[in-house]
């Protein structure tokens, strides 16, 4: 009777773990199932966005939204938040209902300036200094207003007139993007430079359509450039007759 009851009570106790061992798997599967079907907010892209695009023009331009994923799909340092992006582009091109990551982004001076030219523009840089270039402030991803003075102008007179609006700075300098500056770097008129950058002739780097890369470079080689620095709620460009000798105290 006694190893009877000792086999009894053995495969009572096997039973026991065998049913605490398969409500373990069930429940862990329940778990992984209800984990698999909570959703995480990322950026996805709703078109094809183009390298070089900034993270902020991503978002103005409504480029990719925050959408709800299930988290067995969402992908590697997929973004939830821009705040860690700020100022950064994208290395290589997106397409639409792809997933933006950390990865795919990289500062401008990194990724190289190409990759801050829009689609279509040009850059070209011109010369500037503090005075003709609004205190020496500009910084990449300003809008500025480009002057042109020409002596004499179309008419026989000198002339100073509105050349371009809302034009995009791309780099000022070496500096392409907002990026962190290390503790060798110090401010001049407001402009983060290092000691070796303030030797070198100043220069800004537009993003211009073709015909109106023409008008800058004809600008600069045969009369002179200024530059005005749009605020930014500026929203509408303005068209003036331009001012000469006549007119200038009218």
């Amino acid at each position: 009777m006694k190893p009877r009851f000792v086999i009894i009570v053995v495969a009572v106790v096997l039973g026991l773990v065998a049913v605490l061992g398969v409500n373990s798997y069930l429940s862990n599967i329940k778990k992984q199932a209800v984990e698999e079907q909570k959703t995480v907010e990322v950026w996805v892209a709703v078109k094809d966005i183009p390298k070089g695009t900034s993270i902020e023009n991503i978002q103005s331009d409504k480029l990719a939204e925050l959408k709800n994923i299930p988290r067995r799909y969402v992908a590697s340092q997929a973004i939830s938040s821009t705040r860690n992006i700020e100022g950064k582009v994208l290395s290589v091109e997106i397409n639409a209902g792809e997933q933006l990551t950390v990865g795919k982004f990289k500062h401008p001076s990194e990724a190289g300036l190409s990759f801050s030219v829009p689609k279509d523009f040009i850059a070209v840089s011109i010369p500037y200094d503090e005075i003709k270039g609004v205190a020496g402030m500009v910084k990449p991803g300003d809008l500025l207003t480009v002057f042109a003075t020409f002596n004499p102008g179309p008419d026989g007179e000198d002339i100073t007139k509105i050349l371009l609006q809302k034009v995009q700075v791309i780099a000022v300098g070496v500096t392409v993007g907002a990026e962190k500056v290390d503790d060798k770097t110090r401010a001049i008129g407001g402009a983060e430079a290092s000691e070796s950058e303030t030797k070198e002739q100043k220069t800004v780097t537009l993003a211009l359509k073709p015909t109106d890369a023409e008008k800058v470079v004809f600008a600069q080689e045969n009369g002179k450039i200024w530059l005005g620095l749009h605020p930014t709620s500026f929203a509408e460009s303005a068209s003036t007759k331009g001012i000469t000798l006549k007119t200038v105290y009218k």
